[in-house]
């Protein structure tokens, strides 16, 4: 798989290029700001996007969707409960924070269990609520895209409005702590990690 990042947001939000080398298909998740990079790094993988993907709806995972839908005319997914999000920087807190958002329909919702097709990949859609009511993580064979739910040593902020602990607690040891120990995660802030250092040694939820 062709794998690349690039942080895209005051937030150091990690915006993922995920793609299959046989058939130079790809997909970005979490454009959450800084437009350049992001088309930057598209413009060097040689990768032609066929979705855009946000974890959840946040303004820091999302902000920079609509330039990356007009630049790539890829298809934009985000899990059923977050949609407004895409078209409100009410509901996306970019309002709270004083940062601006251009408003951006999807072209179709995401649920547990759905499967997303980039070239030779598939991409299983797991459900994450905690951090949001609709946060979702991809799966791949060998690979997690986590956004805001797993992070190296800690986990996501409940805090924030759709937030709730014990979702995000539920969420990462009945789903993610169910992965192979040597799935490698990719979270939407700092460091990437994996599930086995993840149940052995996360400060939060331990195993």
């Amino acid at each position: 798989m062709y794998l690349n990042s690039a942080i895209v947001s005051n937030y150091m939000t990690n915006c993922y290029l995920a793609g299959c080398e046989e058939t130079k298909e790809g997909m970005i998740i979490d454009p959450g700001g800084n437009f350049e990079r992001i088309r930057e790094m598209i413009d060097r993988s040689g990768l032609h996007i066929k979705f855009i993907v946000c974890t959840h709806g946040h303004h820091d995972h999302i902000s920079a969707t609509k330039q990356t839908k007009d630049y790539t005319q890829g298809q934009v997914y985000i899990h059923e409960k977050e949609r407004k999000c895409l078209q409100s920087s009410l509901f996306n807190g970019a309002m709270i924070f004083g940062e601006k958002h251009e408003p951006c329909k999807e072209d179709g919702t995401l649920q547990e269990g759905d499967n997303l097709k980039v070239g030779n990949l598939s991409f299983e859609i797991m459900h994450t609520p905690g951090h949001t009511k609709g946060g979702i993580c991809l799966y791949t064979p060998g690979y997690l895209f986590s956004g805001d739910t797993l992070f190296y040593g800690t986990i996501g902020r409940t805090d924030f409005p759709g937030g709730n602990y014990k979702e995000i607690v539920q969420s990462i040891r009945e789903k993610l702590y169910k992965l192979p120990d040597d799935t490698v995660v990719y979270p939407g802030h700092g460091s990437e990690t994996t599930i086995g250092f993840e149940k052995m040694n996360n400060a939060v939820v331990p195993l």
